[in-house]
């Protein structure tokens, strides 16, 4: 099964579209995570009608800001298990940002957790308390991935304001005392910067794939090919 996640940090440019179509066609993935598209759900329905995907689930943005969405194929099996503070399928808040998915492959179910960034430290917190709590119930092989806006290790962060080792935040606590490590990754360290120039430039490793020691069981191989969007967008 291949995953793709990427902040397209908003799907109505030729140039984003274009660059998905690339993703898509380079990768093949089974499964498209797309977080802040900043676009209505009419949008985001034609765009993935065009991709030729099978079905997909779309929280649609509100005004200008957020919007996140999922695509999957017809050898996927999909089923939203649950979504924080769900009003209506076609018209949700969007308050923790958090998707929960359960899917088949081959005989074994497996948990795929979509998450984009909270950016309100007390937003944070509330966010990673509610995929804590949602933790309790995974009990398969299970995936978190997304735009986490988390630096695990002081290395993640090139330039100024080195991030300190010093101590852990209470999210990197919540992924510890959950069960869940890091993927690994191949290819570019960073997948964000402040595309500055010089002294002043700053690149970080903020969107990750995050695993449970059952997922690692599973798939010892799986890693994530990253491609910074920073070069791209």
């Amino acid at each position: 099964m291949k995953l793709l996640s990427c902040n397209v940090q908003g799907i109505g440019t030729p140039l984003t579209k274009d660059h998905l179509q690339y993703l898509c066609q380079l990768y093949n993935p089974d499964i498209v995570f797309l977080a802040e598209t900043k676009a209505p759900l009419s949008r985001m329905d034609l765009f993935f009608k065009k991709s030729k995907f099978h079905d997909w689930f779309i929280i649609p943005s509100v005004g200008i800001a957020k919007g996140l969405a999922i695509a999957w194929h017809n050898i996927i099996d999909m089923k939203l298990v649950c979504l924080h503070n769900n009003i209506d399928m076609k018209l949700v808040s969007t308050k923790y940002n958090v998707c929960h998915f359960e899917t088949s492959l081959g005989d074994e179910k497996i948990f795929i957790t979509c998450v984009y960034r909270a950016i309100d430290t007390d937003e944070k917190i509330r966010q990673w308390n509610y995929i804590s709590e949602m933790a309790q119930q995974v009990n398969k092989p299970w995936a978190l991935i997304g735009d986490l806006n988390i630096i695990l290790d002081p290395d993640e962060k090139q330039g100024e304001n080195k991030a300190s080792s010093s101590s852990k935040t209470i999210i990197i606590q919540t992924i510890d005392f959950i069960g869940l490590q890091d993927a690994g990754y191949e290819g570019a360290p960073f997948t964000w910067s402040n595309n500055r120039k010089g002294e002043v430039n700053i690149c970080e490793r903020i969107d990750r794939a995050l695993t449970s020691f059952l997922w690692s069981q599973k798939f010892p191989d799986a890693k994530e090919p990253v491609i910074s969007s920073y070069q791209f967008f």
